[in-house]
């Protein structure tokens, strides 16, 4: 099955969800399938979930594409171009792929190019790949594949993150591939290649071209590579 061309837009108030909303307990399951080009775009408020906004619910990927999803604000904060978790929420994909997804904000922070997580969320990612994301700001950029705070976690195991970047013109850049922020993350068997943190800010800097830890929080590797 395939999502494709959906949008959430605010025009006076916040956008989340470009192609699905899941909240109080609710789940989805995708098998085969691709979500493609899907955006939650505001012009007045935080975009947040290009592909999906999850508030206490679950949702699983298999064999399945997340491509090209995009959370847009001109006005505050861009969060997370493919999913968006909080609340408790959960996300499994195996087997399955995020790629070319974009966090952007013209006017505030860009976290979670491909996801965010929040609020005690939980990601795992089996024989999975997160390829080409970015989280770009005019300000503070964190996450170019994934963005983990307030005591949520990711596990990797056998997966990919590669040509991932969290950009800022005029603030700081944290974590290319990963912020963390009081949470924490496993990478066991799995990569994270060619990913990058860059800001053109004198004062500000760049922190963190992999990983960028930050706020009593954890990573654990093993037999992973960062290259």
């Amino acid at each position: 099955s395939t999502i494709a061309n959906c949008t959430a837009t605010g025009l006076a108030d916040d956008a989340a969800g470009g192609a699905m909303y899941l909240t109080a307990s609710s789940s989805s399951a995708f098998e085969n399938s691709t979500i493609t080009n899907c955006t939650a775009t505001s012009s007045a408020d935080g975009a947040a979930g290009g592909a999906l906004r999850l508030l206490s619910s679950n949702v699983t990927f298999h064999n399945s594409t997340i491509a090209e999803c995009t959370a847009i604000s001109s006005a505050t904060y861009a969060y997370s171009g493919a999913l968006f978790l909080s609340d408790k929420s959960n996300v499994t994909l195996h087997n399955s792929t995020i790629a070319k997804c974009i966090a952007t904000s013209s006017a505030g922070l860009a976290y979670g190019g491909a996801m965010l997580f929040s609020a005690s969320s939980f990601g795992m990612f089996v024989w999975s790949t997160i390829a080409n994301c970015i989280a770009i700001s005019s300000l503070d950029a964190g996450g170019g594949a994934l963005y983990i705070s307030s005591s949520s976690s990711g596990m990797f195991v056998t997966s990919t993150i590669t040509g991932c970047a969290a950009t800022s013109s005029a603030g700081k850049a944290k974590g290319g591939a990963i912020y963390i922020s009081s949470s924490n993350v496993t990478l066991s068997d799995s990569i994270i290649v060619n990913c990058t943190a860059k800001s053109s800010a004198a004062a500000a800097g760049a922190f963190g071209g992999a990983m960028g830890i930050f706020e009593d929080s954890s990573s654990t590797l093993s037999n992973s590579t960062i290259a």
